[in-house]
C-alpha cells in the first residue's frame, strides 16, 4: 500500500464520490506508479498526451484562484460601500422620512446578512463586512489574524483537509469555508456531488476544529455560485462515504457501475483498473 495512513482527506472524499476505484488505486499504487504501469502498457490507440492533464487543471486552478482573489478585493470594497450607504439610508428614514420604511430596510439587510438558504445556484457573490478572512490555504507568509497552510483536522473521524478559505462574522461569531473551482456547472441546476461532498466534509472537520457548527458554505465555479446549508442528512451522507472508504481499504471491494464518460481519461484506465 502506497499510502497506509487512517487519515482521509476532503479532496479524496471528492474522488472517492467520482469513483471509488480511482481513489483506491492511487492509493494502493501511488499516481507515479500507476503512470510508469500505463507508460508501459500504452498502445498506440492510446494518446499520452491525455494523461497530463493533471498538471494543466493545477495551473488552471492556480490561475482562477489569483483571479478571484482579486475580484474578491474589488467586490469586497464595493459590498462594504453599499453597505454603508444601506445603513445611512435607514438612519435618514428613521428621523427624517418614514419609519416603516426604515423597518423594511432594516429588514433587508439582516436577511441578507443572517438568512440560510438551502442550496441555491446563484450568481458569484463575496463575503463582505462582517466577515472577515481567517483562513487561506496560500502559500505565503501570515498577515493579520490569517493562518496559512496550516491543515485542519478531525480527530474524532480521522478527517482532514483544507479549504480554500474561511470567512467569520466578527458579530456572530459564525463561519464559512468556501471551495474554489476552476470549473463551469453551465445549466446544471446542483452542484458535483464530489465538490458537494468536499465541502460537507468541511463542515464537520470545522465544527471539531473551531467549536463551532458553519451554518452554510460557498462551493464557488467560475460561472456560478453554490450556497450550501450545513445539514444532517448531507453530514450522514459524508460519513457514510467515509465507512465505504474505510472498508474498501480492507476488503479491497466495493460495489461500482463502469462510466464511460469517466474512465476515457482515468489514468487508471488500461493500467491497474480491472473494471
Amino acid at each position: 500500500m502506497y499510502n497506509k495512513s487512517e487519515n482521509i482527506s476532503a479532496s479524496e472524499i471528492n474522488k472517492f464520490i467520482y469513483c471509488p476505484y480511482q481513489w483506491y488505486y492511487e492509493r494502493f499504487y501511488g499516481q507515479k506508479k500507476i503512470l510508469e504501469i500505463l507508460k508501459s502498457k500504452r498502445e498506440k490507440k492510446i494518446k499520452w498526451q491525455n494523461y497530463d492533464a493533471g498538471e494543466n487543471k493545477f495551473a488552471k486552478g492556480n490561475y482562477f484562484h489569483k483571479t478571484f482573489r482579486k475580484k474578491y478585493l474589488f467586490e469586497r470594497r464595493k459590498k462594504i460601500f453599499l453597505f454603508f450607504i444601506l445603513v445611512i439610508g435607514i438612519l435618514s428614514c428613521l428621523f427624517f422620512w418614514d419609519i416603516n420604511f426604515a423597518i423594511f430596510l432594516g429588514l433587508v439587510l439582516l436577511i441578507e446578512i443572517f438568512f440560510v438558504r438551502n442550496i441555491k445556484k446563484t450568481n458569484i457573490k463575496f463575503p463582505y463586512w462582517p466577515w472577515v478572512l481567517i483562513y487561506s490555504d496560500e502559500k505565503n507568509k501570515k498577515q493579520n489574524n490569517t493562518i496559512k497552510t496550516k491543515v485542519l483536522f478531525d480527530k474524532k473521524n480521522k478527517l482532514s483537509g483544507k479549504p480554500d478559505l474561511i470567512y467569520k462574522n466578527i458579530i456572530t461569531k459564525n463561519i464559512i469555508p468556501i471551495e474554489l473551482k476552476s470549473g463551469q456547472v453551465g445549466n446544471y441546476k446542483k452542484p458535483k456531488p464530489g465538490d458537494l461532498f468536499q465541502v460537507i466534509a468541511y463542515f464537520i472537520i470545522l465544527e471539531n476544529c473551531f467549536k463551532k457548527k458553519p451554518r452554510y458554505g460557498y462551493l464557488i465555479y467560475s460561472d456560478y455560485m453554490f450556497m450550501i446549508p450545513n445539514k444532517r442528512y448531507l453530514r450522514k451522507k459524508v460519513l457514510k462515504a467515509l465507512k465505504d472508504m474505510r472498508f474498501m481499504l480492507k476488503k479491497k471491494f466495493i460495489s461500482h457501475e463502469k462510466n464511460l464518460s469517466a474512465c476515457k481519461k482515468c489514468i487508471c484506465n488500461n493500467s491497474v483498473c480491472k473494471i
